[in-house]
């Protein structure tokens, strides 16, 4: 009887050690598996951070452009202003020429009317 207790208690230790084992494994399998969508998301992650540094680089670049682009237009646009003034000036002074013209024209054309009637009178 001793025999067979000591039997039961070795299958007995046998079969605990069997289920020990198969936790560990169990254990470790799940640990690896736990390891490997740990490093499945830092990727992901990594690759996102990457993809939006890049389109902050994007931004930051396309930001940089726009505003070189505006400043370009501000400039365009003060110097057609510039241009535009000179122009008016231009104008101005030319209308205020042929008036003057006009009116030198005016009284060359009286005085030569009056001395016209003037010879015609004298003749």
């Amino acid at each position: 009887m001793a025999q067979e207790s000591s039997k039961q208690e070795q299958s007995q230790e046998l079969k605990m050690e069997k289920e020990n084992k198969a936790a560990e494994k169990s254990k470790e399998i799940a640990l690896k598996k736990e390891l490997k969508e740990i490093k499945r998301s830092k990727a992901k992650a990594d690759k996102e951070a990457r993809a939006t540094l890049k389109a902050e680089k994007e931004a930051t670049r396309s930001a940089a452009k726009s505003e070189k682009a505006a400043k370009s237009a501000a400039k365009a646009q003060k110097s057609a202003e510039r241009a535009q003034k000179q122009a008016d000036r231009r104008t101005s002074k030319a209308n205020k020429a042929a008036k003057s013209a006009e009116k030198a024209r005016k009284k060359v054309e009286k005085e030569a009317a009056r001395a016209k009637e003037e010879m015609v009178k004298e003749n």
